[in-house]
């Protein structure tokens, strides 16, 4: 799309906006609600499959994950109307109260033009999930930077990488107007403890190693939560990297449409979406075995299909420390930095002195609970989500994803999304007489106070 395309919608928004007079901002609440399902089913029953392949191809997404996505983003824009309509959440469906003489209408509306941009590895889920709550609350909706400079976008949604919200936020002639939401990246740590390597609980390290892979490895580890690095204890290494190393070449590496005769499993591991993500995959491999690391998974960092192939095979590289870049940079691919660590300080610094601060993972067991609970209210002042003995995820959606310095700034979650993207609406009167008696006509007729 060309600048001049983007400015063509940025005018067709302007329009249905209109100031907040448009058509769509002076819809009822509840006939934006049913706009919405009407497109939702229209999508499911005509654009499933296609949406599907554009995934698989597009960006290397195998089925499984490609189908889980499109459905996902269907359920989570389900759940965010029943949260509306939810007796729960008077704030979002709107509702009377009354201080001393006063009487007030309270419900949440649109702040405007919102300009929604979804990162290249979830196009569709996180796109839609800014988008509806935003369509919901009333806002209008653009999808391209370009329209920044013009001083018409209200609001930002934006998913992806820190230097490119920030060159973004900057080019609003009036910047101090802009509703800000921002999900960015993340170095989030799996550290496991002590206790986990102790031989009874041979069940549960099993069970935080399969955590572990699927933390890292999931979409060839290009997610925001994905676990980018890895701290184990120094004397437990050997016993970590046998059986991780184990689990990782027991991956299925292939194309996306790709199914393995013997269990017709899909491509766990599938291509990167361009040459620059392999580009930049060498590059920190090369930094780190330069500085003393070696990739210790037979033909790790390999890659399959020639010399423009995206496909590699993941890198376990081992051991990593603060003189690498891959220590302190997330990586976004299918690379994992190993740890070791001698001290639980080493573990407590690095989430103090990061610049990220999105989550983390605490594998233990009831015997390392005095370490763990050190970590956790450490933590609690550093991440948005502490996650024990599970890898880090958004999911469930109910629950608020947030996440501070460099990796956030806002909430997402069913709730918290409609929030977000609009501002609460007061409508008061006194009671007095000829106010209740105006205000009763008025509500008869008003869009903004309907019913449900």
């Amino acid at each position: 799309m060309t600048s001049d395309d983007a400015l063509s919608v940025l005018n067709s928004a302007k329009r249905a906006w209109n100031g907040g007079m448009g058509i769509w901002p002076q819809l009822s609440l509840k006939r934006r609600i049913e706009a919405i399902e009407l497109f939702f089913d229209e999508l499911v029953k005509t654009k499933r499959e296609d949406i599907i392949q554009v995934l698989m191809w597009d960006i290397g997404k195998n089925r499984n994950d490609a189908e889980a996505e499109f459905d996902r983003t269907v359920s989570f824009a389900q759940q965010v109307i029943q949260a509306i309509r939810s007796p729960a959440n008077a704030d979002l469906h709107g509702g009377w109260t009354v201080t001393g003489a006063t009487n007030a209408f309270v419900r949440r509306a649109a702040i405007g033009i919102i300009l929604c941009l979804g990162p290249f590895n979830y196009p569709i889920n996180e796109t839609y999930a800014t988008l509806i709550p935003a369509l919901l609350m009333g806002s209008g909706r653009e999808k391209m930077p370009p329209l920044m400079k013009t001083g018409h976008i209200d609001g930002l949604a934006f998913i992806g990488r820190a230097s490119a919200a920030d060159a973004l936020i900057k080019e609003p002639p009036n910047p101090h107007r802009l509703k800000i939401f921002l999900q960015l990246e993340g170095k989030n740590m799996a550290i496991f403890l002590s206790d986990i390597f102790h031989e009874k609980n041979e069940e549960t390290l099993n069970r935080a190693l399969d955590e572990t892979v699927a933390g890292t490895l999931s979409f060839n580890g290009q997610r925001c939560t994905a676990l980018k690095i890895i701290f184990v204890p120094k004397h437990h290494t050997q016993q970590f990297l046998a059986k991780f190393i184990a689990k990782v070449e027991a991956l299925r590496v292939g194309l996306p449409w790709q199914t393995f005769k013997n269990d017709r499993t899909y491509s766990q591991i599938t291509p990167l979406p361009t040459e620059q993500r392999i580009a930049y995959m060498k590059e920190l491999i090369e930094d780190a075995t330069y500085k003393g690391t070696s990739i210790v998974n037979e033909n790790g960092g390999k890659i399959i299909g020639g010399e423009r192939s995206t496909l590699m095979i993941p890198a376990i590289l081992f051991p990593v420390d603060e003189t690498m870049d891959l220590y302190h940079h997330e990586q976004f691919g299918p690379l994992v930095p190993i740890v070791p660590y001698d001290s639980i300080e080493t573990v407590s610094s690095y989430g103090r002195d990061g610049i990220y601060g999105q989550q983390c993972s605490i594998f233990t067991t009831e015997e390392g609970s005095d370490i763990a609970v050190n970590l956790l209210d450490q933590f609690s002042s550093v991440f948005g989500k502490i996650n024990i003995n599970s890898q880090c995820g958004r999911s469930p959606d109910t629950l608020p994803f947030s996440g501070r310095r460099s990796s956030a700034m806002g909430v997402m979650s069913v709730t918290d999304a409609l929030k977000e993207f609009s501002v609460p609406t007061v409508v008061a009167y006194k009671n007095d007489g000829v106010s209740e008696k105006a205000m009763h006509k008025i509500e008869a007729k008003s869009q903004f106070l309907a019913k449900l």
